[in-house]
């Protein structure tokens, strides 16, 4: 019996520093610096590994994403583009003026009715002024008024890009938030193993437990250690995407201002029931098809115009001389003003086939119009149905949550007087984690839903922001 238990204090002796020396022990003692809000909602802190980090609320970031996003920056210049098109189709009614200059050494042959010098050579100087104004078009408003939609057109991009980037970092942002929490719970977690392994290491030094506890919890810590590297793989992924929204892919260190909370359903249909029942909403895919059918209607009367007779009034001056001296004599000017009508007769049907064209592009935007409205309605729908069930998701979830701490409390205290043994206790834990990590779920799933509901509904998104802001403050 002696040999026996010399035999098993040394196997289990072994195996306590197998577990000392591995990585995964090694990394129970190590400190972590990432902080994240707890499943209760208690603040915590998500930084970057780098020096000086700076406070990043989510308005801060709304309002960073607004100022540097390179895609809304580009459909903002895009605007400045489109604000010349009216301009340029105005030009079209204004006059053109053009001078021209020519000196030239010329023969004229013997048998030309009006040779001049009896077919010598010599010098012929001549300039020319002319000036052409459009006195009356058809279609010419209507190709103004069409060019001045281009450039609202190109506004309502900018609002729809606007809006949709900021869908997108209140997604970012609290994903960020969402994988540094389960990355600090898993952290959490393997203190408690850590914690664990020195009370089963101690009772089986003494014989109060088996070897097979100690292979247990270190099979557990292989798991976890595997685990917190795919957290904080992910958490970095999510740091990224938000960098890449904010326009600073180069973002150094942050924290994160904001905890997890999120609205009620009531505080939101407070805010955006009375506003659809009112009809204050903005949709800009809709408003961009009511353009564009006014649009195609301007550019019909455009092309209609170009088939149409037109007039213009043409005024033309001229210095013909055959010395230089001579070019600026009276005797030497000539001028001539006219009435030019032009009537086109036959274009090979060609307006025909253009208005079959605006009438399909009318169709078609027709059509679009209707599609963009029946999603925005399914869109509110399905939004809605999906805050309805994120939400009794988290009622349910906090439940399960504070029965998951209570019982991990209960089962750290039985374990440590030895009522329960290690796979009860490591059920509980799981159990624990697993309940926390499924309220963040539950939480940053009713968040998109939320954001997709303000997107649906036609609401400023900065609304939705402030909102947030004012929960988790």
């Amino acid at each position: 019996m002696p040999v026996r238990s010399a035999a098993f204090f040394l196997f289990f002796f072994g195996t306590v520093l197998l577990l000392a020396s591995s990585p995964s022990f090694a990394a129970l003692s190590a400190d972590t610096n990432d902080s994240v809000n707890s499943a209760d909602g208690t603040n915590r802190t998500a930084t970057l590994p780098t020096s000086a980090p700076i406070e990043l609320s989510l308005k801060a970031a709304a309002e960073k994403a607004i100022e540097l996003n390179p895609q809304l920056n580009e459909k903002k210049e895009h605007v400045n583009e489109m604000a010349e098109h009216a301009p340029l189709a105005e030009a079209q009614l204004l006059p053109t003026i053009k001078y021209s200059a020519n000196e030239a050494r010329v023969k004229d042959p013997l048998v030309y009715p009006f040779e001049l010098f009896n077919g010598a050579p010599y010098n012929r100087y001549q300039d020319d002024l002319n000036v052409t104004q459009p006195l009356f078009a058809f279609g010419s408003i209507s190709a103004i008024r069409a060019s001045k939609i281009d450039r609202t057109l190109s506004v309502l991009d900018v609002k729809i890009a606007r809006r949709d980037l900021l869908n997108q970092l209140i997604q970012a942002y609290y994903q960020v938030v969402v994988t540094t929490r389960n990355k600090q719970i898993l952290e959490d977690e393997f203190k408690i193993l850590k914690k664990t392994f020195r009370t089963t290491a101690h009772r089986a030094r003494i014989g109060r437990n088996q070897v097979l506890d100690a292979l247990q919890t270190k099979t557990q810590v292989a798991l976890l250690d595997s685990q917190i590297s795919d957290a904080t793989s992910q958490y970095e992924v999510a740091v990224a995407q938000l960098a890449n929204l904010l326009g600073a892919p180069k973002l150094g260190s942050f924290k994160m201002k904001n905890s997890l909370k999120v609205p009620s359903l009531a505080s939101v249909d407070k805010m955006v029931q009375p506003r659809l029942k009112a009809h204050v909403y903005e949709v800009p895919e809709v408003e961009e098809d009511e353009l564009n059918l006014k649009k195609i209607d301007y550019q019909k009367d455009a092309t209609l115009g170009e088939n149409l007779p037109n007039l213009q009034f043409v005024g033309d001056m001229t210095n013909y001389a055959f010395k230089k001296s001579d070019m600026f004599s009276p005797d030497s000017a000539g001028w001539d003003v006219e009435l030019e009508l032009n009537v086109p007769l036959f274009s090979g049907f060609s307006t025909l086939y253009q208005m079959r064209e605006f009438a399909s592009q009318e169709l078609q935007t027709e059509l679009d119009r209707q599609n963009v409205e029946n999603q925005m309605n399914y869109q509110q729908v399905s939004a809605r149905k999906t805050l309805e069930s994120a939400e009794r998701s988290i009622l349910s979830g906090e439940t399960a949550l504070k029965l998951g701490r209570a019982s991990s409390e209960e089962a750290q205290r039985n374990y440590r007087y030895a009522t329960i043994d290690i796979l009860q206790f490591l059920q509980v834990e799981s159990s624990y984690m697993q309940a926390e990590s499924t309220l963040n779920t539950y939480k940053y799933n009713y968040l998109v839903a939320l954001s997709q509901y303000f997107v649906a509904s036609g609401q400023p998104m900065m609304d939705l922001i402030d909102l947030l802001e004012e929960v988790n403050k």
